[in-house]
């Protein structure tokens, strides 16, 4: 009389489950002979509309030309990375860089950027350099 056997719970969604002959039905539902409505889904008998696209409709997007020099391109890196070298000086971590300026190369530790001069600390001395004159800067040690 006592079956151990698993229970199959109904709820509304899964009211159509074929049980196997080891599971008992247990109808969790308030009203047991409340009918469930069968949800249907409604077939699109009529085929996709397939729209011709004419070639006149079709814009190309049209991409603005960038007008740059090589110059303006090295002027703009130069300052990107005298930014960063300048942001690394500020929380102390001074860089080992080789400025290039004028027919000379300098290496030392960037210290700081101004508004048109860098200061670089060399083991004698610091040096203020013009950003005008500055043609590279090289990383050597970070």
């Amino acid at each position: 009389m006592y079956d151990n056997g698993p229970l199959l719970f109904i709820n509304s969604v899964q009211s159509k489950i074929v049980k196997n002959s080891n599971q008992y039905i247990y109808d969790s539902r308030i009203h047991q002979n409340v009918k469930i409505p069968e949800i249907k889904k409604e077939e699109v008998t009529e085929p996709p509309q397939v729209r011709e696209v004419k070639e006149e409709q079709v814009k190309p997007k049209e991409v603005p030309e960038m007008i740059t020099n090589d110059d303006e391109n090295k002027l703009r890196k130069l300052q990107n990375k005298l930014e960063l070298l300048n942001k690394r000086a500020r929380l102390g971590r001074y860089v080992l860089v080789k400025v290039i300026y004028q027919d000379s190369e300098i290496e030392g530790y960037f210290r700081s950027l101004q508004e048109d001069v860098i200061i670089i600390a060399n083991q004698e001395q610091e040096l203020e350099i013009s950003i005008k004159d500055i043609k590279n800067i090289e990383i050597l040690k970070v």
